[in-house]
């Protein structure tokens, strides 16, 4: 929380699990003590990208991924990773043979 008596900002963290869609509800409470407290609506929120999804792929066959999510775009891309974390500076990109990667 960041506030200057004017303006506040809200800091929710960097979302990398769960649904991404539209029609989340943003609530507000001058000084709240349980959820109930939060009456006020402020407005719809969305959270953009890809859902959350286990794949396989077998050996010999054509591995295709068909991501779900909200606002997709033909700009976006995705690697896998046989080592590291998602974000790093330098994880170790999957050396399988034939299968792609973005970079």
């Amino acid at each position: 929380l960041v506030q200057d008596g004017t303006f506040t900002e809200y800091q929710f963290g960097q979302p990398n699990t769960g649904t991404a869609q539209s029609g989340y509800t943003l609530c507000w409470s001058a000084s709240p003590s349980s959820t109930a407290d939060f009456t006020l609506t402020l407005g719809q929120m969305s959270v953009t990208g890809p859902n959350e999804q286990n794949v396989a792929c077998t050996f010999g066959l054509s591995c295709v991924l068909q991501l779900v999510g909200f606002q997709l775009e033909s700009t976006n891309k995705m690697i896998v990773l046989s080592a590291g974390e998602c974000g790093d500076n330098a994880p170790t990109l999957s050396s399988v043979t034939g299968m792609l990667n973005a970079i």
